[in-house]
């Protein structure tokens, strides 16, 4: 296969899985298994989203030897909901291609739903927790309408700019599924239950009426496209992205902030 019909596979506009020769499709999975094997990988170094540090050296035998402190029980603390996700919230809606609203946390990968360029698939869920509590931006539009979005995500301005949701002010607006755009009456904090963020192969979708990215602030959205092409094909070829990537979120997305920082 030649590198454009490469990437054309990778934006939707190449040849289907049937045109691909079995050597190609097999090349490629080999490929994607290579990929992933790296982020499989990085989990051993990624712990709470971030970077283990270096171990530090352990004492010498002759140094003597720390009591060890008697552990004192704590009480069990409250369950509190998660400060920054970078999802939107499991009530939030879209649109199906038949037309059907539905709840976001009721699409699965290959679903297509409405984005700025009419109706896309959904080529992986970038997370998919629908029990998770966890706080959110929630906008008041000048239409009546309520828009809830985690701060980090990318939302698009009047100018056809990304801005993170979390910049945005009263008296700004925000793109609309009609090629419009409302004005932010009033901004608050949320808590709402669920966190389901699905890619799209276009990279934007229709949420509760808004126009939003599928990125957020964790890494550019032009570095963070290039990094999940992979994903793309693999979907183009007809299989469906591992669970890894919603079951394992922080630390797959923090594998990317690390290789977007190391290769740009």
């Amino acid at each position: 296969m030649d590198a454009a019909g490469f990437d054309g596979m990778a934006s939707g506009d190449g040849p289907l899985y049937s045109d691909v020769s079995m050597e190609d499709r097999d090349a490629i999975v080999d490929a994607f298994y290579n990929y992933a094997a790296l982020i499989w990988a990085a989990e051993d170094q990624v712990a709470d989203g971030e970077v283990s540090p270096s171990v530090s050296p352990s004492p010498s035998e002759s140094e003597s030897a720390t009591p060890t402190a008697t552990p004192t029980a704590t009480p069990t603390a409250t369950p509190s909901p998660t400060a920054e996700p970078i999802c939107f919230p499991g009530s939030a809606t879209v649109e199906l291609e038949s037309g059907e609203s539905v709840r976001i946390d009721q699409v699965a990968v290959g679903d297509r739903i409405r984005t700025s360029a009419g109706f896309s698939s959904v080529f992986m869920m970038g997370h998919k927790d629908s029990e998770i509590l966890a706080e959110y931006l929630s906008f008041k539009l000048a239409n009546g309408d309520f828009f809830r979005a985690s701060g980090s995500h990318y939302l698009v301005t009047e100018g056809g700019l990304l801005k993170a949701a979390r910049d945005f002010v009263v008296g700004d607006k925000l793109v609309t599924s009609m090629n419009g755009a409302v004005t932010i009456e009033a901004v608050d904090r949320v808590v709402a239950k669920g966190a389901i963020n699905p890619h799209t192969e276009q990279g934007d979708l229709i949420v509760d009426g808004v126009l939003a990215s599928c990125y957020t602030t964790m890494v550019p959205p032009v570095i963070a496209a290039c990094l999940l092409t992979p994903f793309r094909i693999l979907f183009r070829l007809g299989f469906t992205v591992p669970d890894l990537l919603h079951t394992n979120s922080s630390k797959f997305v923090m594998f990317l902030h690390n290789v977007a920082k190391r290769v740009f």
